[in-house]
This record gives C-alpha cells, structure tokens and sequence, in this order.
C-alpha cells in the first residue's frame, strides 16, 4: 500500500460517503416510533431516534449486564 493513503490522516466515516443516511434508514427501519417512545429512557441521556435504539440493543441484547452508557450517540447530533 503508498505510504501517502497508509499513513494520511484519517476521516470520519460518515464524510462524504452517503453511508450516514442508508444507515440512518436501515437500523431506524428495525425500530418503530413506539419502540422508542417506550424504551427511550433505559438509558441517560435518553436515546433520541430509532437509529440509536437500534444500535443500542446491538449492545445491549448479546451482553446483558454490561452498560451501554456513553457507547450509543453521544458523540454526534440527532
């Protein structure tokens, strides 16, 4: 591999590949509007959309026990 794409420095994945909306579209797709009213609150902050429900239950469901505090969308605006 050209040591110039081995070592740039590295993007977000969301830039400019489009993958941030089929996404958005897949895991919200997995969750309905009532799923997220009623587990919204499981953890806090609150989860805000169904993407993020959706993601956290990838957490969740196959390691109970462990907290999905601070793992599901913290880190970028709804």
């Amino acid at each position: 591999m050209p040591d110039d794409l081995l070592w740039r420095k590295k993007e977000q994945f969301r830039q400019g590949t489009g993958m941030d909306e089929v996404l958005r579209e897949h895991f919200g797709a997995t969750v309905t509007d009532e799923d997220l009213d009623r587990e919204r609150d499981v953890i806090d902050p609150p989860l805000r959309t169904r993407e993020e429900l959706a993601y956290y239950r990838m957490f969740a469901e196959p390691l109970p026990g462990v907290r999905a505090q601070g793992t599901v969308g913290r880190f970028v605006e709804a």
